[in-house]
């Protein structure tokens, strides 16, 4: 059996700066079934917060949306 987990129907942002490609962490998202998406709206679930984060960790915090820190490509 895979251990790693299925990400269907969670829609994904990232944001800030990552120890891997923005596209490889992506990647690994969506073979997992995760959406990736480049803005936060209403079907955002979970917001991937890398170094130097802007304002999205804002946004995110005031709708709810599961904030993740790291972004490490292991986690995917």
């Amino acid at each position: 059996m895979d251990n790693k987990k299925s990400l269907l129907g969670r829609v994904f942002v990232l944001t800030g700066s990552f120890l891997h490609e923005r596209e490889d962490i992506a990647s690994n998202i969506r073979s997992l079934g995760g959406v990736v998406s480049r803005r936060i709206n209403s079907k955002t679930t979970d917001l991937i917060v890398g170094d130097n984060a802007g304002s999205k960790v804002l946004s995110a915090d005031k709708r709810g949306i599961n904030v993740m820190f790291g972004g490490r490509i292991e986690d995917f």
